[in-house]
């Protein structure tokens, strides 16, 4: 398709147990695309491979076989330079927002370096664009002094929203985005998503991705087919289970024909 921005194919990623020298198959031939201006969710049972899936994708776990193609280029086929440019334009929530910021960074420090290291180096063009990104995700600017450990779970949580998007990201890969924010954020969070034409990859194995997704991928470790599920035509025992709660819980959910 023209409008493609993101193919992963046939993706495995595997890891050798520690203790027993076996091999985990965490990612075992799963296959996802995403159109541009398209939401996906990524829904699954904790432990299942959801969070492999996304660090695979940029670079923090090498695959064992496969491709990710971004916008027709499979980034695994690139020389490491190239690889880190193209992969800009791709960004990362880590489930666990505590772990992902420095406790020796200030907000302002944290977004700021994200700024830096994508070339920014005017400081007024910084400062300006810190002030956006903090009010975009529902922050007051003074908080830009305080340290992770003096933030709440929510806090912190939009804090790394807002540092993922300071590179003007073209696919967002969410990892339990909203698991720490209450209703009202996550529907300003997902408002900015598309205001700002960004295309989110979320990952839940609850019910708070379903009602941010048009189209639900579903691939579980070694327990499901490695295909990629368009509801209402397919769905593995996992994504009946959270569809099921999100009807319970009164979500409405476009599914794809």
């Amino acid at each position: 398709m023209s409008n493609r921005i993101l193919d992963v194919v046939d993706l495995k990623t595997y890891f050798q147990d520690e203790s027993t020298g076996g091999i985990i198959k965490a990612c075992d031939g799963v296959n996802l695309q995403m159109n541009e201006g398209e939401i996906v969710g990524l829904v699954g049972e904790s432990g299942c491979g959801k969070s492999t899936i996304g660090r695979t994708i940029i670079g923090l776990e090498p695959p064992f076989s496969g491709k990710i193609i971004y916008k027709g280029t499979d980034i695994l086929m690139e020389s490491r330079s190239n690889r880190s440019k193209v992969r800009r334009n791709i960004q990362y929530i880590f489930q666990d927002p505590y772990a992902a910021l420095s406790p020796r960074q200030t907000v302002w420090m944290s977004i700021e370096e994200a700024l830096i290291i994508n070339g920014e180096k005017n400081k007024t063009a910084i400062e300006s664009r810190v002030k956006e990104l903090l009010i975009s995700v529902g922050l007051e600017h003074y908080i830009s002094d305080s340290y992770p450990r003096e933030l709440s779970g929510g806090q912190r949580q939009r804090v790394c929203i807002a540092r993922a998007l300071a590179t003007n990201p073209k696919v967002l890969i969410c990892d339990e985005p909203a698991s720490s924010l209450d209703v009202s954020i996550r529907a300003q969070i997902m408002n900015l998503f598309l205001k700002e034409k960004i295309n989110p990859l979320i990952g839940s194995a609850g019910v708070s991705a379903v009602p941010m997704a048009a189209r639900i991928s579903h691939h579980v470790g070694q327990e499901a087919n490695p295909k990629t599920f368009l509801l209402p035509h397919a769905m593995g025992p996992n994504v009946a289970g959270v569809i099921g709660s999100a009807v319970i819980a009164g979500v409405f959910i476009s599914l794809v024909n």
